[in-house]
């Protein structure tokens, strides 16, 4: 193969594909990151992230919480936790996952009266996800008991 060697790694992913044989460079940038031209199919998907409750809007949340931490150790129900690296900007603040524990919105939201910076307010309301119902394989929107989504939700 001319040009310049490619790892397994890059082999594995593709990157044999679009190589420009007089720079090695795959259409990233030379350092690998993600550009303008960047297809669409070459871009790391978003990874989303549920917020403890009363997180104001994401980009609003991320400029003012400092992940301090306090929110984190003021739940009691260890339901909180660190966002790791592969979150890339959003690393170290306050997430869940409700197939971890699922976040049971304490009456007096220790987590929010922690948080002093702003990124949680108590007055905003408790969106934590949108369950999607298909009707038409939903027992219960054809008329017959079931209580599986009930079983099933986590909070």
């Amino acid at each position: 193969m001319a040009g310049k060697e490619i790892s397994r790694r890059g082999f594995l992913r593709g990157r044999f594909r679009d190589q420009d044989p007089e720079d090695g460079s795959n259409g990233d940038g030379a350092d690998g990151s993600i550009t303008p031209d960047t297809p669409a199919s070459r871009r790391p998907r978003a990874i989303p992230l549920l917020r403890p409750p009363g997180a104001i809007d994401e980009p609003l949340f991320m400029e003012k919480c400092t992940a301090c931490d306090r929110c984190i150790d003021a739940c009691p129900h260890d339901v909180l936790f660190r966002a790791g690296p592969r979150f890339r900007a959003a690393a170290g603040t306050p997430t869940f996952d409700p197939a971890l524990a699922a976040c049971v919105l304490c009456e007096d939201m220790p987590c929010v009266t922690a948080c002093d910076t702003g990124a949680l307010i108590p007055e905003i309301g408790f969106q934590m996800g949108t369950a999607l119902i298909d009707t038409q394989q939903c027992l219960a929107h054809q008329g017959t008991f079931c209580s599986v989504c009930y079983e099933r939700c986590p909070v």
